[in-house]
This record gives C-alpha cells, structure tokens and sequence, in this order.
C-alpha cells in the first residue's frame, strides 16, 4: 500500500443511476450521496432556496439553504424513476414530430427593473412569461423557435432566454447576470416564452 493508500481506489457509485461520483462531483441528500446528473432531475422541485437577512448594525446577510439535503435517497430514486417513465411516455408520443421536448411545471411573469437587467433588456421581457420544468428530451438555447401544446391548442413563440437550474443560483441572480445557457435532457430549466398561455402540464417542443 502506498503513502496514500490503493492507488486505483474504486469510485464511489450514485444509488440511483450506478455513475461514478468523486468528491467535487456528488450532491449532498438527507442520507447518502448521488451524482450530479441525478440532482439536475430533482433541481426544479427540490431547489436551492435564497433569502436576504438584515444584522443589528442595518448590513445585509444573504443567506440560502439546499432543499435537496432534505430528500432521502429513496425519495429522489422514486421521483426520478417517474419522470423518466413520463419522459418515456413523452418521447414515444412527440419524438417522431419534435426533437426536444419540455414538460412545463411551474409559470410566473416578471417585470424586470431597468437597474438590474439593463433598460433594454427591462422593455423586452416586461410581462414576458417564464416556465419553470424539466427537459424531456434533446436541448434547447436562446433564440429557438418552439410549439407550446396546450391540449389541441398549439402556440407557436420564441425563447428569450433559457437558463438551467443549477441549485447553486436562483432565477433572479441568473436573470440579472444574464448568462444564458442552453438546457438538455434530463435537466430542470428557466425558460422565457415571448408569448404566453403556456401553464403547468403543458409540453413545450422544438422541430
């Protein structure tokens, strides 16, 4: 044995998908590890959490706390062993017609302040609609053109932005730092719809 002990240590596994996770590349749960890649299906639900808390002398204390640290390894194999079944489900129904795929969970509008997006960024996105969910299939970037299936209804619009959920910053820091990122399979995303009527449950796909 060497100073350092075996020099080809086996990598430890995720419980969920078998990957290798090192120690730089592994997510923090309630009572194990799992591999980042896992963590990118459960960002969108179990997120990071940001607040802002002010001191006795008037200065600002930012704060945050990771949800994830609260999910058991089995909850997180559960929820994920769902939304591949659904991604599945997805695939087989769109795959032929569309090569992405987005199921929309979450929506909300923003008005951005001209302080902090810039004044034409601000007029851009003012009232735009943002959707929060999880890529089913293949990527989507900034500039895509893309079908919102709302039942029979289809809403054809653009995407202003996209940016990922990465659990390390909330969409008002990724909105005002304005790094755009594009978003595939497996992984929770922001995207901002230049037209709305997309709500949750909704599909939104790319050609």
């Amino acid at each position: 044995m060497g100073l350092f002990g075996k020099k080809n240590k086996e990598k430890e596994k995720c419980p969920i998908c078998g990957g290798e996770m090192g120690f730089f590349s592994s997510e923090l749960l309630k009572d194990g590890t799992i591999c980042p890649e896992c963590a990118k299906t459960l960002r969108g639900i179990y997120d990071v959490e940001h607040w802002t808390v002010e001191r006795a002398d008037g200065t600002l204390w930012q704060k945050q706390y990771d949800t994830l640290n609260d999910l058991t390894i089995e909850e997180a194999r559960q929820y994920i062993t769902a939304a591949r079944q659904e991604q599945s489900e997805a695939v087989a129904a769109l795959g032929q017609d569309y090569s992405a795929i987005f199921k929309v969970e979450e929506t909300f509008t923003i008005a951005p302040k001209a302080l902090d997006v810039g004044l034409k960024r601000s007029k851009l996105l003012k009232d735009k609609t943002v959707v929060k969910g999880l890529v089913q299939a293949g990527t989507f970037t900034r500039d895509d053109s893309v079908t919102i299936l709302h039942g029979e209804q289809k809403i054809e619009t653009k995407l202003l932005a996209v940016y990922e959920c990465d659990g390390v910053s909330d969409f008002d820091t990724e909105l005002g730092a304005n790094m755009c990122k594009s978003a595939k399979t497996n992984c929770h995303a922001w995207l901002i719809l230049e037209a709305d009527g997309a709500v949750p449950g909704d599909t939104i796909a790319k050609k």
